[in-house]
């Protein structure tokens, strides 16, 4: 639901996350699998190494999976496993797993880890006692793929629900293009912008006002700009769990504090402090405190303000 990047510029963040794998002979375990699986060599794209994995943009390694895939799905049974298990023993994700997460919940490397990148709905933050809340995700399935079983851009901090419950081992999209986009480490990520979370009724009491004893009244949907996004709504079940009662009553209740501060008064307010109506609302709901705490659900927050 949001993208996942670091504040550091990509040059150091490469530079950081290659430190872990110093001695991993990449280079060489590669080599020695390409003599008992010499169809290896057609999965890697042309003038890559397997060192250029671990940083590769995520479109670039939605390519590099397609590739993988291609030439997987054209072998027989037999050679299939062989090639799983040469790749799986290249990129061996186990010996890695526990220095990756460390890396991706280090400040330093400029992650701010808060909620689950898919729903928003969980927090993943570490504990103070420094225990780690998060699944480490690989957005592009490491089974299906395991030559992207190491690569920074293809993990981002999952909630458990997401993880296991609506992702398994799918792609978010069912087209090349569609991958590219909807990937939350891919540079092109914009949910943000694209989808809205709007509030609907068919009850003729709740229209222009919100009655908090009836939940029943209300449901929350998406409006979607570009509907590629809807992809990413469906495979997370976003509608249902959404629509749970705790979560709609927070909807209600900011809606509800929006529509109270809503007509003149708010625009004349809005006119002495030189904001926009949205951004004066904003500031009148005090929303700059659950936007640095970032708090669950923030943009249905932010969404169920503008009205």
């Amino acid at each position: 639901m949001y993208r996942f990047r670091s504040t550091l510029d990509r040059k150091t963040l490469n530079a950081h996350y290659k430190a872990l794998y110093v001695k991993a002979r990449l280079q060489s375990k590669w080599n020695n699998e390409l003599r008992t699986c010499p169809e290896l060599a057609q999965t890697l794209p042309p003038g890559k190494s397997p060192e250029d994995l671990l940083t590769m943009s995520y479109e670039e390694l939605v390519d590099v999976y397609l590739l993988y895939r291609s030439v997987f799905s054209g072998l027989p049974a037999p050679r299939q496993t062989v090639l799983t298990d040469s790749a799986k023993r290249v990129f061996s994700y186990d010996s890695y797993k526990t220095p990756i997460a460390r890396f991706l919940a280090n400040p330093v490397n400029g992650f701010e880890i808060y909620t689950c990148v898919y729903c928003d709905l969980a927090d993943v933050r570490s504990l103070p006692n420094g225990k780690r809340q998060f699944d480490t995700e690989h957005i592009l399935d490491r089974g299906e793929c395991p030559l992207v079983g190491l690569s920074l851009y293809n993990f981002c901090p999952s909630c458990g629900f997401c993880n296991t419950n609506c992702k398994h081992s799918n792609p978010i999209g069912k087209t090349a293009s569609q991958m590219k986009k909807l990937g939350p480490t891919s540079e092109q990520y914009d949910f943000e912008h694209q989808v809205r979370f709007v509030l609907k009724t068919d009850e003729p009491k709740a229209l222009g006002r919100i009655n908090l004893d009836h939940l029943e009244w209300y449901n929350l949907d998406f409006e979607y700009k570009d509907d590629d996004y809807k992809e990413v709504v469906s495979l997370f079940d976003l509608i249902i769990r959404y629509n749970q009662d705790s979560i709609k009553q927070l909807a209600l209740d900011w809606r509800a504090k929006a529509i109270k501060n809503h007509g003149i008064a708010i625009a004349f307010t809005a006119w002495l402090h030189g904001n926009s109506i949205e951004a004066e609302r904003k500031r009148v709901l005090h929303f700059d405190r659950y936007q640095k705490a970032h708090s669950v659900g923030l943009k249905m927050i932010e969404d169920m303000i503008l009205i």
